[in-house]
């Protein structure tokens, strides 16, 4: 796994069908190597945090105070000495209890497994990263390669995962997500094997987010994400319309779904007025 940090790119995103006239030449493809994306340096922690939060905690401590009554201090004659600590468990103090309580307490549930994964072909995409949330997991996938394998590869063993994202240019019931071009019958077909081994790796209540212009519209758009729905079991969200900038005709909304969708845009309101641009339709390949 790659560990790189985000560098942010100012030039303007090109749009559906065109490319922005104060744009002198197209950017550049990115490397053709997928890359995880992680910002900082945090603490993960398991589905027993609360428990394991708690041990941690009453070690630390007590470790803390035997290092202080061991450590040399000047002492006379008449000084008092401490009062001995009860045999088997630490002395907390009023502010180290505070601090005990807020850890023992600590809510894991809420900490959600997001997954993030980022077609290539998708133009000035470091600018779509600045406004993803330092918690969630960034994967831009191998231009070169299959979107689809790539993505059973990297949830391979995995379990637990509450969202995954799905940013890439599309159409009706088409998404071009690295080498692999996907439609209804691609889906129901050669990749559902594929998408079955990625539902295994989601927790029961997982929202998989499609953003692509058009992917859930029309009667291709719902057969293609209730397909999705059954194949991962998961609750499946896409667009209806364009994707993108409000200058260009375009939003952030996911109209069309199947079940529940608790989750929400993955891209922050702030990045989503300032990235001009749109997950254009992409031209069906020719055989």
């Amino acid at each position: 796994m790659r560990i790189l940090r985000r560098r942010k790119k100012t030039a303007a995103q090109s749009v559906c069908g065109h490319q922005p006239t104060s744009m002198q030449a197209a950017a550049p493809h990115p490397s053709s190597k997928a890359s995880w994306f992680a910002l900082e340096p945090r603490i993960m922690f398991d589905g027993a945090g609360s428990a394991t939060l708690s041990t941690v905690a009453t070690e630390l401590l007590a470790q803390s105070q035997a290092e202080a009554l061991s450590s040399p201090k000047d002492v006379t004659v008449g000084d008092a000495l401490p009062d001995a600590a009860p045999t088997g468990e630490p002395q907390f103090s009023a502010n180290d209890q505070a601090l005990f309580d807020a850890l023992a307490a600590y809510d894991t549930s809420s900490a959600l497994q997001e997954i993030v994964f980022l077609s290539p072909s998708v133009r000035d995409y470091q600018q779509l990263l600045d406004g993803i949330s330092l918690n969630v997991e960034v994967v831009i996938l191998d231009a070169n390669r299959d979107g689809v394998e790539q993505m059973a590869e990297i949830l391979a063993g995995r379990t637990g995962v509450d969202v995954v994202h799905l940013i890439a240019e599309g159409n009706e019931a088409e998404l071009h997500l690295g080498a692999s071009f996907l439609t209804h019958d691609s889906i129901s077909t050669r990749y559902a094997e594929r998408f079955q081994q990625i539902g295994q790796s989601l927790s029961a209540d997982a929202d998989l987010l499609i953003y692509g212009c058009n992917f859930g519209r029309g009667d291709g758009g719902q057969l293609a994400i209730s397909t999705l729905a059954n194949l991962t079991g998961a609750d499946v969200a896409a667009s209806t319309d364009r994707t993108g900038y409000a200058s260009e005709f375009a939003n952030w909304r996911l109209e069309r779904s199947t079940g529940t969708i608790e989750s929400s845009t993955v891209i922050a309101e702030a990045t989503q007025t300032t990235w001009e641009g749109v997950l254009p339709p992409t031209p069906s390949p020719t055989s």
